[in-house]
């Protein structure tokens, strides 16, 4: 390192102390413009066919980490103040140069510097400076969008494709499972659902209920309270870095107004989601299908479960051979007083409950069998011949008996038989029927009855096709946002397009750049022994600086 330094300081030595360039100074703009990301083009990944001198150009594109891109590089400090990782920043400072405020005119503005990109940013640039600056974020844009698309399996690229499009439209990725469908939110608050498959393979779908949540009670800021989808076809060809092909955009809009008749349109399956219950037509805003379903949050009533419990009582008894009169029998029911005696029940398990304790709650606490030994032991009748330990565990087994038919797993399978039942007597009416019926109803009635339709009551998936999905008519009218090539080929193409803009001055830099990297690399690795690998970084160092203060006089 002592070798380095001398080295810096007699190249330097003739320079007033704030042109001078320490090493610590050197290894910040390299991590600046390079980070800790590779070349796109590795050595060993480059094709066979591609020049050198075409993959040493590829070099010259400032690269983004992508990994670092997602929700896991924002966070916010103790005052709520948003935190940015250091690539997030980055990638956000070259992306809010490219032309446009909503996705249609940014890829507009994409598709025209690819097909004649010099004379459109020559057109609109203010100086020589920010015509760089907008190339080299076009330049960004396009390699980094290629290294996500081609870089990653389609679980990786879809995550990262949501960041990037987020930072483009200078929002944010929505972490899982917030409950809510969306992706992420642009930078006007408008939630996005993003969809990105294979050409042939698009389908649109997911959670309805969750879908339904969104419309009902919106979170956002979208214009009609609704969801926005952009839907991407990728059409590639190649495999790993060689891939080139295209992406299409197409976007359209959920809200409470067309999701039923979207949905009445949608695959067969999908269809049974809307299906809404005929006495919805003259209901008001108190009706609820919920209130006639078993559920273990929706208890039947205490009086109810008492005769539940005193017939598995009765039947426990009779299974055991007990001869007991009738007299005898209700004298214990009386004693134990089921309905109205907490004194004989044990606490509700705090997992029933979101984790709180609630005290006894009938059809869910078990009883204790101490307290019941106390009761049955101050009671002043016989039991004709049943000892108190056996008539104890008789009762408990009842109630536990009780608790057990109103478990949740039972309880939903009884909902959803019933909910079956239902459907097939005519009590949900048919999906074309179903929209009809909601296109009459007002706003709150709407919200009301797609809290009632079938598919949310048993939280069914819709689903949309290709055709479906991008279909331009009412009522999805799927709005085409035009087409961004990628590949290698593609960046290649337009670096090719802007070299005489960007002249081989602005080249010069970014190679240097990376010779300074790898010399400087290697210079470490060689345990500091080689001095030409210094005197090359040296080297690169001022030929940065000259040319980097010329073009900064050209502005």
């Amino acid at each position: 390192m002592k070798n380095l330094d001398t080295l810096i300081d007699n190249q330097f030595k003739n320079r007033s102390p704030k042109s001078a360039f320490s090493l610590q100074e050197l290894l910040r703009l390299v991590e600046t413009i390079y980070g800790e990301a590779q070349p796109l083009l590795k050595e060993d990944a480059r094709p066979s066919s591609m020049p050198q001198t075409m993959n040493v150009e590829l070099s010259f594109i400032p690269e983004i980490n992508v990994s670092e891109l997602g929700w896991s590089d924002v966070s916010t400090d103790d005052a709520g103040e948003v935190i940015k990782g250091p690539q997030r920043r980055l990638l956000e400072d070259y992306l809010s140069n490219i032309e446009g405020s909503t996705l249609s005119q940014k890829v507009a503005s994409l598709e025209a510097f690819y097909e004649d990109g010099d004379l459109t940013l020559i057109e609109g640039a203010q100086d020589r400076s920010e015509l760089i600056k907008k190339i080299m974020s076009y330049l960004v844009f396009y390699k980094t969008l290629t290294k996500v698309i081609t870089n990653f399996n389609a679980s990786s690229a879809g995550f990262s494709f949501e960041s990037f499009l987020a930072t483009l439209l200078d929002g944010q990725q929505i972490k899982a499972n917030t409950g809510t469908i969306a992706d992420f939110t642009t930078g006007d608050n408008i939630p996005i659902s993003l969809k990105l498959y294979a050409e042939k393979g698009l389908s649109v779908e997911g959670s309805y209920r969750d879908l339904v949540n969104d419309l009902v009670d919106p979170q956002f800021n979208h214009p009609t309270g609704g969801m926005r989808y952009v839907v991407c076809t990728k059409s590639l060809q190649g495999q790993g870095l060689e891939q080139k092909g295209a992406i299409k955009f197409y976007q359209f809009d959920f809200d409470l107004e067309n999701v039923c008749n979207i949905l009445a349109q949608s695959t067969d399956k999908s269809q049974q989601c809307i299906r809404l219950p005929s006495a919805i037509a003259d209901a008001d805003a108190s009706f609820n299908v919920n209130d006639d379903l078993p559920s273990a949050e929706n208890m039947p009533s205490e009086e109810e479960m008492e005769k539940v419990f005193i017939a598995n009582l009765q039947t426990i008894l009779a299974d055991g051979d007990a001869v007991m009169s009738q007299e005898t029998f209700e004298g214990i029911l009386q004693a134990l007083n089921w309905a109205k005696n907490d004194e004989v029940f044990l606490a509700a398990p705090k997992g029933r409950f979101g984790g709180t304790m609630r005290g006894v709650v009938r059809g869910v606490s078990n009883l204790s069998k101490n307290a019941l030994k106390r009761l049955l032991n101050l009671a002043p009748d016989d039991f004709e011949g049943m000892s108190v330990k056996d008539l104890t565990n008789a009762i408990a087994e009842a109630n536990a008996t009780l608790v057990q038919s109103l478990s949740k797993k039972k309880q939903q399978s009884a909902r959803d038989q019933m909910l079956k039942d239902m459907a097939a007597s005519g009590a949900f009416l048919d999906p074309s029927d179903s929209a009809a019926l909601y296109d009459s109803l007002a706003p709150d009635m709407k919200k009301i009855a797609l809290k009632n339709s079938l598919g949310y009551l048993q939280r069914y998936q819709f689903h949309l096709n290709r055709s479906q999905s991008t279909n331009s008519s009412p009522p999805l009218s799927a709005e085409y946002q035009g087409e961004i090539k990628v590949g290698q080929a593609a960046v290649l193409k337009l670096l090719s397009d802007v070299r005489d803009i960007l002249n081989q001055q602005v080249f010069d830099i970014f190679n240097s750049l990376k010779s300074l990297s790898d010399n400087l690399n290697s210079y470490f690795a060689g345990g500091l022994e080689d001095d030409r690998k210094a005197s090359t970084a040296i080297a690169d160092a001022q030929n940065i600086e000259t040319n980097t203060t010329e073009i900064k006089d050209q502005k």
